[in-house]
């Protein structure tokens, strides 16, 4: 499409203050609309925008700033396209304080290019340094707080309110501090969604709620909050679009560690239609307490699990296969005192003659692991060698362990 006529299309969007109309036409990164500024110079782009939004004085610096990043993109100079996209939203930003929610459908898709636009002109200067650079991306982070800022705190009549825009742009930011490396910073952000001054949750649209959900229960687990991270996935999962497979997959590869650490088993059927391979033998070893098969698939699917960020937590689930493993021993034995010799020889026909027997002190530390933790009641007599287990449920239900 000609410029020109995509601008007036951009002036008509404007006059009738249609802000989703706005952001289609100037997405960069959602189905951009094909236009020729390709052969055209920033110079003569900047001429246009200002001739044809002469009326919209204060937008023609904007348009023109994503216009120029647009071409920019083309060329593959993305640091400079960085620079354009950035300068355009610091611009916005100045307009957006004076005007009323119309434009929130604009400030999303600016939000959304600036964070990509940081992200792709990062990885290029990374490139050339020879190391991990993210000052655009920290740049980025400094003006999307803004955005949440102005939306947030909008005082307006409810007709006019900006805040049921602040969940995207929180979204945005957790997206861009789980890049840094800073989840830390997230807490900030979900006191103020949890706070009494924010909208309620419900009022949101269910994208927004489902990506701050599967976010939140993400921080959660990384902060050992399994329960809490159990919920907040599950309602991700449950409110995913239904055709959107990649996105329930990807909620999928945080849920279910979580629920295996909380006793829940995947079914066989939901492993398969979602190609969750690595999950297959963990359960199995994980159900029958075998440490063998356990530590085979561990090492067998090491890279998936590191990349998806869920190692530490797989790792964890080796305490939950030695509890079962040991409560065979218990219904094996039939009392309520049982030798550490015992467990010892479990282990070995589990791990194979191949393998040496494991020392008596780590089977204590085991033990005293499975207590501690509350998946097994009981003492233990270090001088006896012998575990005295509880008479009543010594081994409680994985679900009712607290975590």
């Amino acid at each position: 499409m000609l410029l020109a006529a995509h601008l007036d299309r951009v002036a008509s969007a404007l006059a009738a203050k249609n802000g989703a109309q706005l952001a289609d036409l100037l997405s960069l990164t959602h189905r951009p609309v094909p236009l020729d500024v390709a052969a055209l110079s920033l110079d003569q782009i900047t001429q246009l925008c200002a001739t044809k939004l002469g009326r919209f004085q204060a937008f023609a610096e904007v348009v023109a700033g994503v216009l120029h990043a647009r071409k920019q993109v083309l060329q593959e100079t993305f640091s400079d396209a960085y620079d354009s996209q950035i300068a355009s939203f610091v611009k916005f930003m100045e307009i957006f304080r004076t005007e009323t929610n119309w434009l929130v459908p604009f400030l999303h898709v600016l939000t959304v290019d600036t964070r990509l636009l940081a992200a792709r002109a990062d990885r290029e200067a990374s490139e050339r340094a020879g190391d991990e650079v993210h000052d655009r991306l920290r740049g980025a982070e400094q003006q999307l707080k803004k955005g949440f800022s102005m939306t947030a705190n909008d005082r307006a009549p409810a007709e006019h309110n900006k805040k049921l825009g602040a969940l995207f742009i929180v979204n945005q930011l957790f997206k861009i501090y789980f890049k840094l490396n800073m989840i830390h910073l997230c807490r900030n952000l979900i006191r103020a969604v949890e706070g009494p001054a924010f909208p309620e949750f419900e009022r949101f649209s269910k994208s927004d709620k489902v990506t701050y959900q599967y976010y939140v229960g993400r921080i959660s687990m990384f902060e050992d909050q399994y329960h809490k991270a159990e919920q907040c996935l599950d309602y991700a999962w449950k409110h995913c679009h239904q055709h959107s497979l990649r996105n329930k997959r990807m909620i999928l590869r945080f849920l279910v560690p979580v629920k295996l650490l909380l006793g829940v088993m995947p079914s066989p059927q939901l492993i398969q239609d979602y190609a969750l391979d690595e999950y297959t033998g963990l359960t199995n070893a994980i159900r029958t307490g075998n440490l063998r098969l356990f530590n085979e698939y561990l090492d067998r699917f090491q890279d998936n699990f590191i990349q998806q960020g869920v190692y530490l937590l797989i790792e964890k689930l080796r305490l939950v296969v030695m509890r079962n493993l040991f409560k065979k021993v218990y219904l094996v034995r039939q009392s309520h005192q049982l030798r550490l010799r015992d467990f010892q020889v479990a282990l070995q026909l589990v791990m194979g003659a191949d393998q040496p027997p494991m020392a008596m002190d780590e089977i204590e530390c085991i033990l005293t692991n499975l207590i501690f933790q509350g998946y097994l009641k009981g003492y233990m007599s270090h001088q006896k060698k012998v575990l005295v287990v509880s008479k009543t449920q010594p081994f409680p239900a994985i679900t009712d362990v607290s975590s």
